[in-house]
Formats: C-alpha cells, sequence, structure tokens
C-alpha cells in the first residue's frame, strides 16, 4: 500500500461517473471528492488516466467512467494499479479532470485488468450532424480504433482521423448548421484529432492523408476538440504515390495539373521546375496534352519543356498561354501540346465579359485549344482549360457567389455554342461535383440537375456533358484535401464524342495527400502542387504520329542583352527545316518566319529592328527539334 498527501477538508466518496456527469461540464468544480477502487489505465510524466471497473460501471451513454488526474509531478502509480484517490474537481479548457499538487493516493493491488477500451468504428461516432459532443460520453476512458483512415496531411503535433473503413470527404451543402430549404453538409463529426506523441513516448511522424492506422488510447478533451491520446498505435503504408496507367496504342492522352504558383520569381523555382518536370513525366505519364493552371508566363512553361527535356530527350512539348491581367500576381491558364496535335491554335474566351456588379468577369480566361489529331485519319477537338474563381470568402460575401455563378453561367454558353464538336472540359472548377448550397458552378457547366443552391442554375447545357471524372470508384473522387476533407474540385467532362471515345480517366497520387513542407524540398518527386493531376484517355481509330526530337541538333549562340543589329548564330549537327518564332512574355507571337531547308553548319539569323526592348522567347522548331531560349532586346 503506497500513501501519498493528505487532505484536512471533508471528502465526499464518489463514483468518476458521477464525476463526470451527463453534461459537458462537471457538477463538482472545486469540490474535493474521493474516488475509491478505481483502475490507472495510462500514465505520463505529469498526469494519469482512471477508470472505473467494468463491474461498477454505470452503464449509461451519456456518462464516462474515466477521468484525467493530474499532479503537474511525475506519478508513482503503474498502468494496471487499483487505486483510491482525493483530489479536488476542476476544468481545464473543458476537460474534466482531478488535480491537486498533495492528492492522496492509496495503491490498493497492482497487474489488474484493465477495464474494457470502448470501440470507435464506423458506426461511433456516428456521424450526426451537430453530434460533436456524443464524444463527451467517453472522455478520460480507454478507447480501441481497430481501423482508421488518416484524413489529411500534417506535419504538427496533431492528426485529423476517421475510424471506419473509408477517409472523410467533402459532401454537398452548407456546413451545419445550413440554410432551411438547402442541401445541408453534416461537416464530418465523426473525425476527431490524433496525438501520436500524448504521452511523450513516441515522436511525432509526420502523417500522410488516406494512410490506415490503429491505435489503443485515452480520449481528452480541449475546447470542444476530441483527441486521441494513444500508448500503442499503427501506421499502415507510406507516402502516398502512384502514377497513372500506360498509355495503350491508338491512344491519345490529355491531363490536367494546377501548377500551385509556378512563378520563376521565387526562391525555390528550380527546385519547383525539377520537382514538377518529373511528376509530369513520372506520375502523369507525359501526356499527349496537358492542360496547366496557376502558371506565370511561357517562359516559366519553356523552362518546364527544358527540365523534361533533361531528363527524356523525346520530349517534345509546344507551349501556349496568354495572360489575362497585368497584375504583379501572374496564374495564367497554359497548354503544352506534343506532336501529336497538329493545327493547333488557342484563342481566350469571355476576356472581355464584366461581372454584373463591375468589373472583369474572368479574372482567368477561359483557354481554348482547338486542334486535330496527328493521325492517318484527322479527329478535331477542342480543349477548354478553365481555373474558376475559388470558394474564399463564399460563405460570407455575396459578390463571391454571384461572380462564381456569373462564371459558371458564361463557361455553360461557351459549352452549348460547341456541343456539336469534340470538346473536352476540364482544370480546375473551383467546385465541387455537387451544390456547395450557394452555388451549383458544375452542375450549371455539367447539364446535369442541382440538389439546390442559393443562386439557381439556368438551363443552358443539353444535352448534359458526359462527366467522365465522375466515373472513377468513389473512394478516387478527389484531386484536394481541405481542412481534412478529400474533395474533388479538378474535373473533367465532354461533349458526345465522334471519332473518339473514353478509354479510361485516372488521378495521378503524390500531392494532396502530403505535406506541404515537401513542396521545396529537393530530395523527394512528390507534392509539387497542392492539387492532384490527372488524365484522360481516349481511344482512336487509328495510331497516331508524333515526332523524335533530338535535343543536341541545335545549338544557338548571340549576345544578351541583344541589340537590334546583333545576329544570332545556329549551329547545325544536320540538314533541318526550320522555322523560327518569337514570342512575348504575355504569350503573343511577334515574329514567325520559315527558314527553310538549312544544311548542316553555322548560320546566321537577325531579328527585325523596330522590336520593342524587353524579354523574349525564340523558338526554333523542326521536323526533329525544339528548341527555345530566352532573349532580352534592348533598343
Amino acid at each position: 500500500m503506497l500513501l501519498l498527501g493528505s487532505f484536512t477538508t471533508s471528502q465526499a466518496q464518489i463514483e468518476i461517473w458521477a464525476i463526470q456527469g451527463t453534461g459537458f461540464l462537471t457538477p463538482y468544480t472545486g469540490e474535493v471528492v474521493t474516488c475509491e477502487q478505481n483502475i490507472v489505465t495510462a500514465v505520463d510524466n505529469s498526469f494519469f488516466y482512471l477508470q472505473t471497473p467494468d463491474e461498477r460501471s454505470d452503464n449509461n451513454v451519456l456518462t464516462s467512467d474515466g477521468i484525467r488526474v493530474y499532479l503537474g509531478q511525475t506519478p508513482t502509480v503503474q498502468v494496471g494499479d487499483l487505486i483510491t484517490l482525493s483530489g479536488t474537481v476542476s476544468e481545464y479548457l473543458s476537460n474534466t479532470q482531478i488535480t491537486s499538487s498533495n492528492a492522496q493516493i492509496t495503491v490498493l493491488a497492482a497487474n489488474q485488468a484493465l477495464p474494457t477500451a470502448v470501440q470507435l468504428t464506423a458506426d461511433f461516432p456516428s456521424g450526426v450532424a451537430g453530434s460533436e459532443g456524443e464524444l463527451e460520453r467517453i472522455e478520460g476512458m480507454r478507447v480501441q480504433v481497430p481501423e482508421a483512415h488518416i484524413c489529411g496531411a500534417t506535419t504538427s503535433n496533431f492528426a485529423r482521423i476517421k475510424a471506419g473503413p473509408i477517409r472523410s470527404f467533402r459532401e454537398a451543402g452548407i456546413a451545419f448548421p445550413g440554410t432551411i430549404g438547402l442541401p445541408v453538409w453534416d461537416n464530418n463529426p465523426e473525425v476527431f484529432y490524433f496525438q501520436p506523441g500524448g504521452f511523450g513516448t513516441f515522436a511525432f511522424p509526420t502523417m500522410a492523408g488516406g494512410l490506415r492506422l490503429s491505435a489503443e488510447g485515452v480520449f481528452y478533451e480541449e475546447l470542444g476538440d476530441y483527441i486521441l491520446l494513444p500508448y500503442t498505435y499503427d501506421i499502415e503504408g507510406s507516402f502516398p504515390i502512384r502514377s497513372v496507367r500506360d498509355k495503350m496504342s491508338q491512344e491519345l492522352t490529355i491531363g490536367s495539373l494546377n501548377a500551385y504558383v509556378l512563378d520563376e520569381d521565387e526562391n525555390d523555382y528550380q527546385v519547383r521546375l525539377r520537382k514538377m518536370a518529373r511528376y509530369i513525366l513520372n506520375q502523369l505519364k507525359k501526356p499527349d496534352v496537358l492542360a496547366l493552371q496557376e502558371v506565370e508566363n511561357i517562359a516559366v512553361l519553356n523552362d518546364l519543356i527544358a527540365e523534361m527535356q533533361s531528363v527524356d530527350p523525346t520530349v517534345d512539348y509546344t507551349s501556349f498561354l496568354m495572360t489575362t491581367s497585368n497584375s504583379n500576381f501572374q496564374i495564367n491558364p497554359g497548354f503544352l501540346v506534343s506532336s501529336a496535335l497538329q493545327d493547333v491554335t488557342v484563342v481566350q474566351l469571355g476576356k472581355e465579359e464584366q461581372a454584373s456588379f463591375g468589373g472583369r468577369l474572368h479574372d482567368r480566361a477561359p483557354f481554348l485549344l482547338s486542334a486535330q489529331t496527328n493521325s492517318p485519319t484527322p479527329v478535331s477537338i477542342k480543349i477548354l482549360n478553365l481555373h474558376l474563381r475559388s470558394l474564399n470568402g463564399v460563405s460570407s460575401s455575396s459578390e463571391v457567389r454571384k461572380k462564381r455563378q456569373e462564371q459558371a453561367i458564361s463557361v455553360a454558353k461557351m459549352v452549348q455554342a460547341r456541343q456539336s464538336e469534340n470538346l473536352i472540359v476540364l482544370g480546375d472548377f473551383n467546385a465541387f461535383q455537387f451544390s456547395d448550397g450557394y452555388v451549383d458552378v458544375y452542375n450549371q457547366i455539367s447539364g446535369h440537375p442541382s440538389e439546390g443552391a442559393s443562386l439557381p442554375i439556368e438551363d443552358i447545357v443539353s444535352p448534359p456533358m458526359v462527366e467522365i471524372s465522375a466515373t472513377v470508384e468513389p473512394a478516387e473522387r478527389y484531386s484536394y484535401v481541405f481542412q481534412n476533407n478529400a474533395q474533388m474540385i479538378d474535373h473533367c467532362l465532354s461533349t458526345q464524342l465522334e471519332g473518339m471515345n473514353v478509354a479510361g480517366f485516372e488521378f495521378a497520387r503524390g500531392n494532396a495527400d502530403n505535406s506541404n513542407s515537401y513542396l521545396d524540398d529537393p530530395t523527394v518527386d512528390f507534392r509539387v502542387s497542392d492539387h492532384e493531376g490527372f488524365v484522360l484517355f481516349l481511344g482512336l481509330e487509328t495510331a497516331l504520329q508524333t515526332n523524335t526530337v533530338e535535343a543536341t541538333t541545335l545549338q544557338l549562340n548571340y549576345p544578351n542583352p541583344f541589340q537590334h543589329n546583333d545576329r544570332i548564330q545556329l549551329n547545325l549537327a544536320q540538314a533541318e527545316v526550320l522555322e523560327v518564332e518569337l514570342i512575348a512574355l504575355d504569350g503573343r507571337t511577334v515574329l514567325r518566319r520559315s527558314l527553310g531547308q538549312l544544311a548542316a553548319g553555322t548560320h546566321e539569323l537577325s531579328l527585325p529592328s523596330n522590336l520593342v526592348s524587353g524579354l523574349y522567347l525564340l523558338k526554333l522548331s523542326g521536323k526533329g527539334l525544339v528548341k527555345t531560349e530566352k532573349i532580352f532586346i534592348q533598343e
């Protein structure tokens, strides 16, 4: 028997479940109590947990049998000790506990069987809207989680987890309590916190979204947040990284990726270029066409091509980008197009459209690419690259909601005008595949029925578009993770296609589930963006024809800055038919000239004398090469 401390105040003998009560706060705050013959379930360096033996439980689902005992010093009790305890009841950050620097503890026996652990499963916590408080009834108790999923990546001391076989997903509607008459999202109340170092015995691992977890520990509350403090746990798997499948013969592949503000002025630009190039090559498998969002300018796209060519000399992408505004913060849509497509043209749609409340409607104008497949029987195709207004402010700003609605209506009209064409609509919609309760951007564009929104959709797109991205299995329907909820905000739609068919659609993995701390980490090739990229596989009747690129065919020599009377020296290793282009950073082609057939050897090229000073991209292309260099022209 061990006796610690003493009290002069009279003490009431009371059960733990009575101290906890049926509410959020104890009815015994400030009172000195004695709890007899309870079992120690977990011990840390300044506190321990105590629980009523199974046979004395009141078996009331509204009361907890466990409680935290805070001493402010290292406890001398051990897990499995049967003890009697006297101390003062208090609430610390809404967590009921017994505390006293001179608590009286009597150890009656050791190595007792622990109380049965509460099982956390897909059914408990229940996930009923507004039911977060149901975890109050197990505050301080032993719990087991046979199976759970980590909801999102973290580098902090905490993760969010969800018990059961699936992770947490964003669902339709306005977050609980919502608005009467509109869809309501329950806000996933079944998700709770997990603190792997809760007992000071574990390091804090970097956890990735989607990984499976099992654990055993006790529950702690802090200001309404319920936290599992494990004394044992196991995480299955490693960083989620997965490539899309290989392209098959007679397939055209079209990808999409939000590049997360790929800006050449960033300190980590070279690292991000390197990682982005490898993600495109390895995870997206070098799609024939790649639609990108959040790219600063066309120079960045050409830097990206050059980085890919340093890894894979067969890369033959041509870049297309037009800036939408003159703002210092440039996040523009662009395309990388291989020789699998020919007769490529691009145009911005809706650039001059105005919002009803004033100002430009499309801050990032939808970018339309038109082309034909490079095949014996060419097939026409159009790809509309979208990056719509974000969800930031949608719950508080009527202007944000109105802009999102008017953008969606504008895009819906663009779609309807091209219903008879092979049109692919893809990109960062910044919208779910269902109504967010305020605006239903996705179904406004796709033409499918809405569950309802405060700004209703208009009947524009008919027949409805084919929902290609919705064909993936439910567990894969996410491209982004926000506040620990997986969500699909990058989409792919099409009109009824002719001369080609949908042969597959896949998201790559490596970004959204992994921590943002890896974004500028040169030692890993994952987490190059906060969005996942995807690839659409289109089956064709005949195989595509592509060029073979030889990266060392051409060398350029020229002074930089470049004066108008200077010349560019071309050194060709072999004969080639060349075309030269000079491209401004806003995407405008200011010069295009055919140089004809040039023999192997050295040649000189002059540029027009009327060019204004500035940075340009000099691009030379032929049947077997693509070469792009930056050149600063000085008057």
